[in-house]
C-alpha cells in the first residue's frame, strides 16, 4: 500500500505510529517509551475528529478519546509511556474522522482506522 493518504485514493484515515522510531521497541520494566502517530486524512473525505490509545493488557480497553478542540486532516499524537510488569504490549492508536468534520460519535458517516505496534518488556 502507498504510504500517505493522498497516494492511497480511500475513505479511511491513515495511520503511522512508532515506538522510540521503530515498529517495535525491547525496554526495561518502568523504562519510557515514546509513541508517535501521524494521522492524514485523504483529500476532500472529511476531517479527524478524534482518537484513542489501547496500552496493551488483558482488559482490551481504549483509553477515553481525545478530541480534536478543531477537526483535522492531519493530527500528531505522542506520548511517553512506561510498563510496570514484564510481558508483550500491543499498543494501539484508533483514529475517528467524520465527513463533515462533526463530533458525534453515533453519525453514520464516521471513518476509522488504527495502528499498532509491539513493545516487549523484559
Amino acid at each position: 500500500l502507498p504510504v500517505g493518504a493522498r497516494e492511497r485514493h480511500g475513505l479511511q484515515p491513515v495511520i503511522h505510529l512508532k515506538v522510540n522510531g521503530q515498529e517495535r521497541a525491547e525496554v526495561a520494566v518502568n523504562q519510557p517509551v515514546r509513541l508517535e502517530g501521524r494521522i492524514e486524512m485523504p483529500p476532500r473525505t472529511g476531517k479527524i475528529v478524534q482518537y484513542d490509545w489501547y496500552l496493551g493488557g488483558s482488559d482490551f480497553t481504549y483509553e477515553p478519546a481525545t478530541k480534536l478542540a478543531k477537526p483535522a486532516m492531519v493530527a500528531n499524537p505522542t506520548r511517553t509511556v512506561s510498563f510496570p510488569t514484564a510481558g508483550e504490549y500491543l499498543i494501539t492508536l484508533r483514529t475517528f474522522a467524520q465527513r463533515d468534520g462533526v463530533h458525534d460519535t453515533t453519525n453514520p458517516t464516521l471513518l476509522q482506522n488504527l495502528a499498532r505496534v509491539r513493545v516487549v518488556v523484559r
